[in-house]
């Protein structure tokens, strides 16, 4: 798995090493090496948006803190922060956040981070039409269908174009 190499995005909130740790957290979470760059680009993009519009101040600096420790850990257990580990003690450190994330009980960053990720590349148009069954055309939904019988996950015709 190579590293990412993030461009100078221009974002409102995030910092340009939060871009480049959430890149590389991205990497991890959607490997597939078929997913367009502009599409992973998009992604940071996304959540920066998201705390621009959406976030107040106090959840900017709890996102902020986040990351912060997010970084700090992994210089603790590894001697580098996330972005500039090798891409096995990045993969060694987000398992070891997944099996804390199932074992919480309440909001983690690493958590909120994997939410709008998925969220994100689930909303672009790459992500709907190659990951999900899409209907283009509006129409009735059954929810009770046995996955063997579509091989996807089911969505609707609002996703975004990026």
């Amino acid at each position: 798995m190579e590293k990412v190499k993030t461009t100078d995005l221009e974002t409102i909130v995030l910092k340009k090493e939060d871009i480049s740790t959430i890149a590389n957290i991205i990497v991890h979470l959607i490997p597939d090496s078929e997913i367009p760059e502009a599409v992973k680009t998009a992604i940071p993009l996304y959540i920066d948006g998201t705390l621009e519009k959406y976030a107040s101040r106090e959840q900017r600096q709890e996102f902020e803190t986040g990351i912060k420790d997010f970084n700090t850990n992994c210089t603790a257990s590894y001697g580098s922060e996330f972005s500039k580990c090798t891409a096995e003690e990045q993969f060694e450190y987000l398992k070891g956040l997944e099996s804390d994330f199932v074992s919480f009980q309440g909001p983690t960053f690493y958590g909120t981070m994997k939410q709008w990720v998925f969220e994100a590349f689930f909303q672009t148009e790459f992500g709907v039409t190659q990951y999900l069954t899409y209907n283009p055309l509006p129409g009735t939904y059954n929810g009770c269908i046995p996955m063997e019988q579509i091989g996807k996950i089911q969505h609707s015709n609002d996703a975004f174009k990026l």
